[in-house]
């Protein structure tokens, strides 16, 4: 019979040649998707078997290793060995490098899976409810009880509105709670609640429930709130206010516009506070909104002010919130002045104007220098502030003993 044989199975043909002198070998051939593969045996017997195998395959859809070059076949079965001992398959294996190729093309996947793994294999699996309750119990005693009241209400909506792990959180999910459930608040206010996702995405990186490198932060920048500009008191309003005060709520006046204490900080002061570092008034870590030790200066006028209270003791205000309450309102009142924190934001503006330093203002008032700069930066000239801090008492006043425990 002469050569090339014919070979066919299901309209797929191979071809098989005669033995040239030099190899002495049958060579068979086919093709598999537009592929030649070829094949040489040493016998007729031997290359018309696996010429018809071939076709077989072929046209069952198994082309297997009918198409693949012994090494092809070699690195297959490496692959395999290798698989198996992670439970994969290699087309699952195939599938998995594909997918993540395709999203990092110019990566290496397994620098990529270290990073990966350093970064969020270790991060634990926790409801944002159950770590904001573990996030709310830590702060507990470290903050003010009324900025921690605010942050828990803060945090309930926020678990209402997003029930999910925090891990799971995604830029996108915290956008649309800003604007479809926080839409209807001021700026002021969604700007609270940006600064409770801060303060909860640190903690949550501390106990490792969120990654460092999460990118959530993204979403949190303060937007512009365009407040007006803070009230503030004229030195002739000041006096009036520290003239017409009762010898209870007098300190609390001096010491608030003098200092730019908060309400809260100095309704927890002591009079031991107030003396016992010469020139200085000490507002201890667990009175203030911060939970951070402050030293305030003790200004001439505020010496001066408070002179006929030094040989007092135990606290500078004794009454309860209701009490000091409807006595402040009362003073206002007798004064014919309206206001919220007019002290404070008067302390901050005369005290900027006078050093020129909002670092050191930010410090006496327990703030952020960005914030302080912003609001009351160029509100009063030097002058002013030179006139504020002249407010003194006209005539000396008798030494009270009152509050003495």
């Amino acid at each position: 019979m002469g050569f090339p044989q014919i070979i066919t199975y299901r309209n797929h043909r191979a071809q098989i040649y005669g033995r040239p002198s030099r190899t002495k070998k049958y060579r068979t051939s086919w093709n598999v998707e537009g592929r030649r593969i070829e094949r040489t045996f040493a016998t007729l017997a031997e290359a018309k078997s696996a010429a018809k195998a071939a076709l077989r395959e072929i046209a069952h859809g198994q082309t297997g290793s009918a198409s693949l070059t012994p090494n092809e076949v070699r690195d297959i079965r490496l692959a395999q060995n290798t698989l198996r001992e992670l439970g994969v398959s290699v087309l699952d294996a195939v599938n998995e490098y594909a997918a993540a190729k395709k999203l990092m093309p110019d990566s290496d996947l397994a620098m990529a899976a270290k990073k990966w793994k350093d970064n969020t294999s270790e991060i634990k699996r926790a409801a944002l409810s159950d770590v904001a309750r573990e996030y709310l119990g830590e702060r507990l005693g470290k903050i003010g009880k009324k900025t921690h009241y605010e942050e828990e209400r803060r945090l309930s909506r926020v678990c209402e509105a997003l029930s999910l792990d925090l891990c799971d959180l995604n830029k996108a999910a915290l956008e649309l709670f800003f604007s479809k459930e926080l839409g209807g608040l001021s700026g002021k206010s969604r700007n609270h609640f940006r600064q409770t996702f801060r303060q909860l995405f640190k903690f949550a990186v501390r106990r490792d429930y969120l990654s460092s490198e999460h990118r959530l932060g993204e979403v949190l920048v303060n937007e512009s709130t365009n407040e007006a500009a803070p009230e503030i008191l004229e030195p002739e309003e000041l006096r009036l206010l520290l003239e017409y005060a009762s010898s209870e709520m007098l300190p609390y006046v001096a010491i608030a516009a003098f200092t730019g204490a908060r309400r809260s900080e100095i309704l927890r002061l002591r009079w031991e506070n107030v003396w016992s570092i010469e020139g200085f008034m000490e507002l201890e870590s667990s009175k203030t909104k911060t939970r951070q030790r402050r030293l305030v200066p003790l200004s001439s006028a505020l010496q001066k002010w408070l002179a006929p209270y030094r040989n007092c003791s135990g606290p500078v205000w004794s009454g309860g919130d209701g009490y000091f309450h409807s006595q402040c309102q009362k003073l206002m009142k007798d004064c014919r002045i309206t206001g919220q924190n007019l002290l404070r934001h008067s302390y901050a503006s005369y005290r900027l104007a006078q050093t020129s330093d909002p670092i050191r203002v930010a410090t006496e008032l327990g703030n952020s220098p960005e914030k302080l700069y912003t609001n009351y930066n160029k509100l009063r000239t030097p002058q002013q502030a030179a006139a504020w801090f002249a407010v003194l008492p006209q005539t000396d006043s008798k030494t009270i003993q009152a509050g003495v425990n």
